[in-house]
């Protein structure tokens, strides 16, 4: 059982060759209220490969984190 009580977001890169999405899947699925964002033709550093997206996103969670504290 998650003992996390703050927001999380688990992004993936679904090309990622190190980490199966899978893991990234069960991560977000025992972490309560975790969103998974799954980033189609990037790798291991979605946040590097597709920066814009990335950080449009981690923004956007912020801001809907933000609001429901």
């Amino acid at each position: 059982m998650s003992k996390l009580t703050i927001p999380v977001l688990v992004t993936h890169g679904a090309e990622d060759r190190n980490v199966k999405v899978g893991v990234s899947k069960y991560t977000a699925s025992i972490v309560p209220g975790a969103k998974l964002s799954i980033y189609d033709g990037i790798g291991h550093f979605p946040f590097y490969e597709d920066a814009p997206r990335f950080n449009s996103e981690l923004a956007a969670f912020v801001r809907a984190a933000t609001k429901s504290n």
